[in-house]
């Protein structure tokens, strides 16, 4: 992995209201810090998850906690 530390890191300042945005593996980890991170700007997710239990509890806390749309899918790509 290469870093550049010439450049600070840009911190997004754009509202995503009315926007999809779909996150593969969104139940843990970086996942659910970019869910949480695109919801706190208003966007939508849709979450493509393994877990069914995991999926609908990150549903449920995006919805009340930041008011956004949330839905999933099951899928597992390792098959």
């Amino acid at each position: 992995m290469l870093r550049n530390q010439k450049l600070d890191p840009k911190i997004c300042l754009e509202d995503f209201k009315g926007k999809l945005v779909v996150i593969t593996g969104a139940t843990s980890g970086i996942g659910t810090a970019t869910a949480k991170i695109y919801a706190a700007h208003g966007a939508d997710i849709l979450g493509i998850n393994r877990n069914k239990s995991k999926s609908q509890a990150l549903c449920k806390k995006l919805q009340a906690e930041f008011g956004v749309g949330c839905s999933y899918l099951l899928a597992d790509f390792g098959k």
